[in-house]
């Protein structure tokens, strides 16, 4: 197990990667959320989550995609809006 001190450090040094999910009703409007929790209280957000070591893009999408929104989703039927690299 990591030292909390460590496991800081990873965080601020390693590359995360995560899928957010951007949906759009009939009437191009985007689906957000209020989060009431860290990291990003208080700010809108979309859905979306990390994906897991070892885990595939495929798999990672369908499982965010039940989790945030209790649909899954086939990342086939989705598009690339873009990559973030901050």
């Amino acid at each position: 197990m990591l030292s909390d001190e460590k496991f800081e450090s990873l965080i601020n040094n390693a590359p995360l990667f995560s899928v957010d999910l951007v949906l759009l009703n009939p009437r191009n409007q985007i689906l957000v959320g209020y989060r009431i929790n860290a990291p990003a209280k208080c700010w809108w957000f979309v859905p979306g989550g990390r994906v897991y070591k070892n885990e595939s893009l495929d798999k990672a999408f369908n499982r965010i995609s039940i989790e945030e929104l209790g649909l899954k989703l086939e990342r086939e039927l989705a598009e690339l809006l873009g990559i973030y690299d901050h």
